[in-house]
C-alpha cells in the first residue's frame, strides 16, 4: 500500500493513488519552470527587445487573461474528458510553445508561448483540486495537500530562472532556455500517457457548471475569499514578475545574478508552503498567517525606501534580504483557498476553485500592468511603494476570512 512521506499525512488509498499524486506534483513543477520564466523574459524583451515596460507586462496579462477565460468556460466541461487524456494534450500544447519561443524568437513568439502557457495551467489547475480532493481523508488533510502542491510548483518556479540564467552563462541566446524546457517535458507526457485515472476522478462527471460559479459569486460570504486572491496575486506575481528588473535598475545588479534573485524569491514561497503543511495542525492559521505578513510589510518597506541597503553594506545583500520576502507570502494563498475549499460541497469544488482562479488572474493582471506602467514612468523603488497597497488590504482581508471560516461548516 502506498503513501506520500509521513509529515504530508495524505491519505492515499493504493499504489495507482500514490502514482498519480506524484505524476501530478511533476506536470505542476513543469508549469512552475515555464511560468516563472516570465519575470526573466519581461527583462530580456526590455533590454533586448527594445519593448516598453507596458508591452513586456501585456505577456504576462495575456497568460492570466486565458487563465481566466478558460477556468470560467471550460475547465468544468473539460475535467470530465479525462485527467490522462487532458494532461497529454496540455503537456504536447506546452512542446509547440516552447518550440515556437526558442524558434521564433520574437515578442509574438513570446505571445504565443504564454497564451498557450495560461490555457494549459487553468486546466492543470481544476483537474489538480479534483485530485487532492480524492486523495484527502478529511479537511486537514486536504489543506496540507494544497499547500504541499503549491509548494512543489514554487519549487519548480525556482528551477525556470535557474535554468534562465545557467543558459546565459554559457554564452547561449536566452531563448534557447525554452529547448532546455521542451527536453525536460517530454519524460512528463509519457508519465502522463499512462496516468492512473481509474478510481481518482470519480467525482468529474458531477462537476457543475458556469451557472454554479455564478451562484458562488451572489453568496456574499466568499467575497472575502475572493477579494483575497485578488490582493494576494497582484502582489506575487507583479513582485516576482518585475524583481529582475528592479534587481538591475535601482540595486544594479547583473542579469544572471537578478535571475537568480529571483530563484531565491519562490524558493521562499515553497519553503513557507511546505512548513505550512507540516505544522497546520499544531498552530493556528491566523497567527501565523498574520505574523508573516507583518513581517513582509516591514522588510518591503525598508527595502524601497534605502535602508536594508545602507544596513547590511551593499546592493547585493539588499537584493537577498528583499528575495527572502517570498517566504513570507508563500503560504497565504493556499492555506486560505483551502479554508473555502473545504467548506465547499464536493460537487461544487471544481467550479469554486475554476472561481478562485479567475479573480486570481484578474489580479495578476492589474497587478502586472500597474506596476509595469509605474516602473516606465518612474523610479524602480517608487514604483515598488505601490506594491504595498495590495499586502496592507492582505491583511485586513484576514481578519474577515477569520470570521467567515467560523461561520461556514466544513464538508470534506
Amino acid at each position: 500500500r502506498g503513501s506520500f512521506p509521513p509529515f504530508l499525512s495524505v491519505s492515499i488509498y493504493s499504489e495507482r493513488m500514490l502514482r498519480a499524486q506524484w505524476t501530478l506534483v511533476l506536470n505542476y513543477m513543469m508549469f512552475a519552470c515555464l511560468l516563472n520564466t516570465t519575470g526573466v523574459m519581461v527583462a530580456r524583451l526590455v533590454a533586448e527587445y527594445g519593448i516598453s515596460e507596458i508591452g513586456a507586462a501585456l505577456i504576462e496579462n495575456s497568460r492570466d487573461l486565458t487563465v481566466s477565460l478558460v477556468s470560467f468556460f471550460v475547465v468544468s466541461r473539460v475535467i470530465r474528458w479525462g485527467a490522462r487524456r487532458m494532461m497529454v494534450i496540455i503537456q504536447i500544447a506546452l512542446v509547440v510553445g516552447c518550440l515556437v519561443m526558442a524558434i521564433g524568437q520574437s515578442y509574438a513568439a513570446a505571445y504565443v508561448l504564454f497564451l498557450i502557457a495560461g490555457a494549459s495551467f487553468a486546466l492543470m489547475k481544476g483537474s489538480a483540486m479534483i485530485l487532492a480532493h480524492e486523495t484527502s481523508a478529511n479537511a486537514t488533510s486536504f489543506g496540507r495537500m494544497v499547500n504541499v502542491l503549491d509548494g512543489v510548483f514554487m519549487l519548480g518556479a525556482m528551477i525556470g530562472p535557474l535554468i534562465f540564467a545557467w543558459v546565459m552563462s554559457m554564452g547561449w541566446p536566452w531563448e534557447y532556455t525554452y529547448y532546455v524546457l521542451t527536453v525536460l517535458v517530454l519524460p512528463i507526457i509519457y508519465l502522463n500517457a499512462t496516468f492512473p485515472t481509474e478510481g481518482i476522478d470519480r467525482t468529474a462527471k458531477t462537476e457543475s457548471n458556469r451557472a454554479t460559479m455564478r451562484r458562488h459569486v451572489s453568496r456574499r460570504e466568499i467575497w472575502p475569499w475572493l477579494a483575497m486572491s485578488v490582493c494576494y496575486v497582484m502582489y506575487e506575481q507583479s513582485f516576482g514578475t518585475w524583481l529582475p528588473l528592479f534587481n538591475e535598475r535601482y540595486l544594479h545588479l547583473d542579469p544572471i545574478r537578478a535571475a537568480q534573485m529571483l530563484s531565491l524569491y519562490v524558493l521562499g514561497i515553497a519553503l513557507s508552503r511546505f512548513m505550512m503543511a507540516a505544522i497546520s495542525e499544531r498552530v493556528s492559521w491566523f497567527a501565523v498567517l498574520g505574523t508573516m505578513l507583518v513581517v513582509a510589510l516591514l522588510l518591503h518597506t525598508l527595502t524601497v525606501s534605502g535602508l536594508t541597503q545602507r544596513w547590511l553594506g551593499g546592493a547585493l545583500p539588499a537584493a537577498v534580504g528583499f528575495a527572502t520576502l517570498g517566504f513570507f507570502i508563500g503560504p497565504i494563498y493556499p492555506t486560505l483557498n483551502a479554508l473555502l475549499l473545504m467548506r465547499t460541497p464536493r460537487a461544487d469544488q471544481a467550479s469554486m476553485q475554476g472561481l478562485l482562479v479567475v479573480f486570481s488572474a484578474a489580479g495578476g493582471m492589474l497587478g502586472s500592468m500597474m506596476l509595469g506602467a509605474m516602473m516606465r514612468r518612474m523610479d524602480a523603488n517608487l514604483a515598488y511603494v505601490s506594491s504595498l497597497i495590495p499586502l496592507i488590504l492582505l491583511l485586513a482581508s484576514l481578519f474577515v476570512i477569520r470570521r467567515k471560516a467560523a461561520l461556514l461548516p466544513e464538508t470534506v
